[in-house]
């Protein structure tokens, strides 16, 4: 991989299985050479001190790296195999999150014409399922996931993989994880499906959500008191699509857990466990953030985490290198691929900053990946 040497080594603590052995710790350090990093976003000027994508991109400038920040928007496959151009942004290291989010807002920082084969490293986050003032038609997605695919075949490291990242445009990805880790479920648009499936849990109340979507939109609980509302509730859910039906856990109310894997296994970072609890208020269903939950101050164990240990050949077989999951006990309720969120908070409840050592990782990986075929005219389509 090219770059000039640098010598900001970013170590990271990853959690590791080996065989039946409980769980044990390894060691991986930073990268070895400063690297040519793209982030491919809904919109530039869409970005907050806050948000993941900026902490990332601050702890990969603060690594040495150089970052450029791209919109799905900005994209073009050229006329010529190969061809893969975007109207690029790139960040300046010395700019604070504040600055640095204004001169995007304000597209103050200039566009340069940015051949994207010459990166090392191109994280997509975007989000497909975002609602409003965030949608994304498919019309703009579908190409930026295609150029990420034609990217991965010239050997450029993709996070995460485009064909792992289609697999995990909606809920339906819930369905396919290992035996006894995600939530039974029914998807269906019928209501009579609705009946007989609760039928057959013995009249226990439901979760209705929309199969696509996400920060815990239009996310209902029908149990007695709201069964006279079940034709309204499934409307609403149906608008744009099916309904994604799960039985009710009632610790969900006392809060769950979002968690960052990193290859498959959860992050230490200065002893610190990269994850946190969010708890949605006084007796409301939904722990989301952006629906109104809160981050609870208490740390994860790693005790906690233990029922993750199936999922990681799971997530890696499918190249999800950085996801972030939606935990509520033993159970799975989400596994976040596109834009895996939460450093922010992660942060304030570890009282360390993780991000560095997730680009670390992530570098470290890339360069150690094993080169693809030589990519050109004359080598044959991956499609």
């Amino acid at each position: 991989m090219p770059g000039r040497p640098i010598d900001r080594a970013c170590p990271i603590q990853v959690l590791t299985r080996d065989g039946a052995r409980p769980w044990t710790r390894g060691w991986r350090q930073g990268a070895k050479h400063a690297v040519r990093l793209g982030i491919l976003v809904r919109d530039a000027r869409y970005q907050r001190p806050p948000h993941t994508t900026v902490h990332l991109a601050r702890a990969a400038l603060g690594l040495g790296h150089e970052v450029f920040l791209l919109g799905v928007g900005h994209l073009t496959l050229g006329g010529r195999p190969g061809e893969l151009r975007a109207q690029a942004q790139r960040l300046p290291p010395e700019l604070p999150p504040v600055a640095l989010c204004h001169e995007l807002l304000d597209e103050r920082l200039p566009f340069t014409t940015l051949d994207l084969t010459t990166l090392d490293l191109l994280l997509v986050r975007f989000n497909p399922a975002a609602r409003e003032p965030y949608a994304l038609e498919p019309g703009l997605w579908w190409p930026a996931l295609e150029a990420a695919r034609q990217l991965a075949a010239r050997g450029v490291a993709i996070v995460n993989s485009p064909a792992g990242l289609q697999r995990h445009l909606d809920k339906l990805h819930t369905r396919e994880l290992p035996a006894g880790l995600g939530l039974p479920g029914l998807v269906t648009r019928d209501p009579a499906e609705i009946d007989r499936y609760q039928a057959e849990l013995g009249g226990q109340p439901l979760v209705i959500k929309p199969l696509a979507g996400s920060g815990g939109s239009d996310v209902f609980l029908l149990d007695g008191a709201e069964r006279a509302n079940r034709d309204q509730i499934l409307e609403t859910v149906c608008a744009a699509g099916y309904a994604l039906v799960q039985p009710f856990l009632p610790q969900g109310l006392q809060g769950d857990l979002r968690v960052l894997l990193l290859d498959g296994e959860p992050l230490l970072v200065e002893g610190q466990v990269a994850a946190y609890r969010r708890k949605g208020r006084e007796g409301r269903l939904r722990n989301n953030i952006h629906a109104g939950g809160q981050r609870a101050p208490e740390p994860v164990s790693l005790a906690e985490l233990a029922p993750l240990a199936p999922l990681a050949p799971y997530l890696r077989e499918r190249g999800l290198r950085c996801v972030g999951v939606d935990l509520l006990g033993d159970r799975v309720l989400e596994v976040n691929a596109f834009c895996p969120g939460g450093i922010e908070n992660i942060n304030r409840t570890c009282q360390v900053d993780v991000a560095p050592a997730v680009i670390a990782g992530l570098v470290h990986h890339a360069e150690c990946a094993p080169a693809p075929q030589a990519a050109g005219p004359d080598r044959p389509s991956t499609r």
